[in-house]
């Protein structure tokens, strides 16, 4: 029907349109009014449809938004967990596998070396006898107290 008004008026406005809309649905030609209705209708209910589909999906992106960043920070943690546990369990290493003043790691050196080296060392070689390597006789924690009782 506004296709067919169209035609029939090439330079109406809109408004001018949809006055002929008008003039048919309520005038002289009631075959006009049922199929008009019923097209109106039909296009309303698409369009609330559409616009519930549109809230669905919408509350759907939001969901998937927010277990993703719930996904992320349990990620995170846990990584900084893992990150935490190795930096404590290479702090706990650390004395073993510090380079003593020959060149060698702590752990390989002879208690006779650490007598020679001065300071701390002496008492690490009084506990681990000058012929012993300190890794083979000391663990990390004996000579982490030995270090704080002298240092």
């Amino acid at each position: 029907m506004v296709r067919r008004l169209c035609r029939e008026h090439p330079g109406a406005s809109a408004a001018e349109i949809t006055g002929y809309v008008r003039d048919l649905v309520l005038g002289d030609e009631p075959e006009y009014l049922v199929p008009f209705l019923l097209h109106t209708v039909r296009n309303i209910l698409n369009a609330l449809d559409r616009e519930e589909d549109i809230r669905r999906r919408r509350e759907q992106r939001e969901r998937a938004r927010e277990q993703q960043a719930a996904e992320r920070s349990e990620q995170v943690g846990q990584a900084e967990a893992a990150v935490t546990a190795q930096v404590r369990k290479e702090a706990e290493i650390m004395l073993l596998d510090l380079t003593a003043p020959n060149g060698k790691l702590n752990r390989h050196c002879t208690g006779a070396e650490c007598r020679h080296f001065g300071g701390w060392y002496s008492r690490l070689a009084d506990r681990v006898g000058d012929d012993n390597l300190v890794g083979d006789k000391v663990s990390e924690q004996d000579v982490r107290e030995l270090y704080n009782t002298t240092a």
